[in-house]
């Protein structure tokens, strides 16, 4: 790991290593996910004095961050990000998205009436957002499953 630390320190760079998912973990055995998780923060806590330039992005939900139990817990307080998002951010974002696409843009402000900036307002996000997406996913009857 440090050859690695020191070739990315020479380029100017960093490596990212982005651990998402691990709540599935051992999804049927609570105690093995949570050492396993309580491991891969004791890990992060050794590596990011020691290799500065590799560094760990973990996605963790909330109520398992708060059964973790391991020496210097605190000292990743400041280190965290809570993500959360509501209908009109997600709304926000996916709008962002399809609008760069200059053919979905050119259709959405010929159908709403709209500049792209306005397309973007809260009061006119479903309406865009509706114009461009089905508002039933699957036209027939529901499925059984």
């Amino acid at each position: 790991m440090g050859d690695i630390n020191d070739v990315l320190e020479q380029e100017c760079l960093e490596c990212w290593i982005l651990f998402d998912k691990i709540d599935e973990l051992f999804s049927d055995d609570y105690g093995k996910r949570k050492i396993c998780i309580e491991s891969l923060f004791r890990t992060y806590l050794s590596f990011v004095n020691r290799f500065p330039r590799i560094k760990f992005k973990i996605f963790l939900r909330n109520d398992i961050w708060s059964t973790l139990e391991f020496v210097n817990k605190s000292h990743l307080s400041d280190k965290n990000v809570v993500l959360s998002w509501d209908k009109k951010d997600l709304l926000i974002m996916l709008m962002r998205r399809c609008l760069d696409n200059e053919m979905v843009e050119e259709y959405a402000v010929n159908e709403i009436g709209l500049e792209k900036e306005e397309l973007l307002l809260a009061p006119n996000l479903e309406e865009a957002f509706y114009t461009i997406f089905a508002r039933q996913v699957y036209k027939g009857k529901k499925k059984q499953i």
